[in-house]
């Protein structure tokens, strides 16, 4: 009787050790993670997983306002959403200690990349190099208030269900 309750103790162990409890909720939720993503924070509000609007990168052209107001498209913040391939290209992949929010869309690099542009003054005097992004890898993930939404709306739930599902068995 106590052998095998120490058993199922240490099956909890490992899975929080391991962190397959985490990885099986990020997996079975990953609908969820994306739409907080995709949705919430870039389509609703505009911003990135650091909570910084997109278009303080890089804002809409004029020509990008008159079409987003011909499509009848939010053009008061950028939100990488035209046609929706973008989004629904999304896609979640797990790691030992963490999540990643990722895209398949032909456009994910040039949406995040970083070049550098040269700058060369009329005198020739030195060259200066910076870096321009466009808008960043930060374009994918939760920002910290998402994080805990999700964490207290999915995580917090399934894995006490996972632990008592654990220790239930026979």
């Amino acid at each position: 009787m106590i052998s095998g309750l120490i058993d199922k103790f240490k099956k909890v162990g490992e899975e929080l050790d391991t962190g397959e409890i985490a990885k099986k909720i990020v997996r079975d939720n990953d609908n969820i993670l994306i739409d907080m993503n995709a949705q919430d924070q870039l389509y609703a509000k505009g911003v990135n997983r650091l909570g910084v609007r997109i278009d303080e990168y890089q804002p809409y052209r004029p020509l990008t306002i008159k079409v987003k107001i011909e499509k009848r498209q939010p053009y008061d913040r950028v939100t990488l959403k035209d046609t929706g391939e973008f989004y629904d290209s999304f896609y979640v992949e797990t790691a030992e200690d963490r999540f990643y929010i990722k895209a398949s869309d032909e456009k994910t690099n040039w949406l995040i990349k970083r070049r550098l542009l040269q700058n060369s003054h009329i005198l020739h005097i030195p060259i200066l190099l910076h870096m321009i992004n466009k808008y960043g890898a930060e374009i994918f993930g939760l920002t910290n208030d998402s994080l805990a939404e999700f964490i207290n709306d999915y995580v917090k739930d399934e894995a006490y269900n996972r632990v008592k599902d654990i220790l239930n068995e026979r």
